[in-house]
C-alpha cells in the first residue's frame, strides 16, 4: 500500500529514498510504504492549511 502525498491539493514528487516501510508487528512483514516528509514539506503543508482556513 502506498498513499500519494498531497500539499495544497497537489501531488508532490516523492523520491524512493523518502519512503519507509511499515511493518506488521504480528508477523514483521512490510505492509505499507509511507512518505517521510522533510521540514520543507511540513512547512509547505502548514502554510497551505493556514491559507485555506480563511475560506472555512
Amino acid at each position: 500500500m502506498f498513499s500519494t502525498p498531497y500539499i495544497a491539493g497537489k501531488t508532490i514528487d516523492v523520491p524512493p529514498s523518502a519512503l519507509s516501510e511499515v511493518f506488521n508487528p504480528a508477523n514483521q512483514r512490510p505492509f505499507a510504504r509511507i512518505f517521510m516528509a522533510k521540514a520543507e514539506h511540513m512547512r509547505a503543508a502548514i502554510d497551505a492549511a493556514d491559507a485555506a482556513k480563511a475560506s472555512w
